[in-house]
């Protein structure tokens, strides 16, 4: 159960129970699964708005498509993808990718250059143009400024247009709901639901409160959030001192390189060895029904054994050697870091001659 939930005994405005907020798909369900129930008026034309620099009409027809599988564009080499969510409407199709930790997922193995906002990029401006609609996209994540990767791909060359990137904080939703509740735009039930999820954005730190304090905040657990504290409001990208990632960029060398792999722990030799055999790449259903210590357990294991490969590259000061994949569920993609470079079939080379000793694994 979501934050929400677990204050307050109702179901989510979106019709569904929201569940425990544990990644960035979750936070995406919890908030615009109560953004597509409010009017339009005041919700979500207001933060297409205010993103795009007023360069999505208004409208009141918009339709929602969570994790909708997007098809290969011909001529492509790569798999399909699934995106966050699809807003549509008459005039307008609109890409939302939503992320918490993460940059974008990586590029392709053929082409390292495409990677999660490229690839959304082409595949919605080619079903915008079949559609007959004009199209957006856009970047929502918890930076408190535009992330670096927008301007760069939005100044890239590319076939395609790029003009049609933005980006969006999550703190901007709680903007746009609190100018519309000083604004009484809302009915009461409408104003019990923004509240309720303003108050699940300050937990979350992704939102400053800005609302003025009213006596019901004292009596309801779920308000606790909007209610003012002495403590300084620390956004959720300023969590911890310990989030230099410049390790991320920092190349190995090659006897480095070979040398760490072989230290690595057999759970971990085990997972490259069977992204190795398989050129690099492997679905994740593959993956859970291959490895034993995976097998019938949740996705957070494999994530969690990710995490343990990649928290000792970290450690060892060089870039990771797992990507953090692409696409979701059962159909995401997990593979060997592509932005390795040539080191990547280094790591594929020494993969395939681990030899994993039986019951130890």
């Amino acid at each position: 159960m979501s934050l929400i939930l677990e204050l307050r005994d109702r179901k989510s405005h979106a019709g569904t129970p929201l569940v425990h907020p544990t990644s960035e798909h979750v936070l995406l369900a919890d908030v615009f699964g109560i953004l597509k129930n409010l009017p339009f008026t005041a919700a979500l034309n207001p933060w297409l708005a205010i993103s795009t620099g007023n360069s999505i009409d208004p409208a009141i027809d918009w339709k929602f498509r969570f994790w909708e599988k997007q098809p290969r564009p011909i001529g492509v080499n790569e798999g399909s993808t699934e995106v966050d969510l699809v807003i549509f409407s008459t005039n307008d199709l609109v890409f939302v990718e939503a992320k918490m930790d993460a940059a974008p997922s990586t590029g392709t193995t053929t082409d390292p250059s495409r990677d999660q906002l490229t690839r959304n990029l082409d595949i919605g401006n080619r079903r915008a143009f079949k559609d007959h609609k004009r199209f957006s996209l856009i970047y929502v994540t918890p930076d408190m400024s535009e992330p670096h990767e927008v301007s760069r791909i939005r100044s890239s060359q590319q076939p395609f247009p790029t003009d049609r990137l933005f980006w969006s904080s999550w703190g901007l939703v709680g903007d746009v709901l609190a100018a519309s509740i000083n604004a009484k735009a809302f009915s009461p039930s409408e104003r019990e639901f923004s509240l309720d999820l303003l108050s699940y954005l300050v937990k979350r730190r992704l939102w400053q409160n800005t609302l003025a304090t009213e006596d019901e905040f004292h009596g309801d657990k779920l308000r606790k959030p909007l209610i003012p504290t002495d403590s300084p409001f620390t956004p959720y990208v300023q969590r911890g001192a310990d989030r230099d990632d410049s390790w991320r960029s920092i190349g190995w060398s090659e006897d480095d390189l070979r040398s760490f792999l072989h230290k690595l722990r057999w759970q971990d030799k085990e997972l490259l060895k069977l992204l190795a055999d398989a050129g690099g790449a492997m679905r994740q259903d593959r993956i859970m029904s291959t490895v034993p210590q995976l097998r019938e357990k949740k996705s957070s294991s494999l994530r969690n054994l990710k995490s343990h490969v990649n928290a000792a590259c970290k450690g060892h000061g060089c870039a990771p050697i797992l990507s953090d994949g692409n696409g979701s569920g059962d159909s995401r993609v997990h593979e060997i870091n592509p932005e390795l470079g040539p080191l990547r079939q280094v790591v594929i080379e020494v993969a395939r001659e681990f030899s994993i000793p039986d019951g130890l694994v």
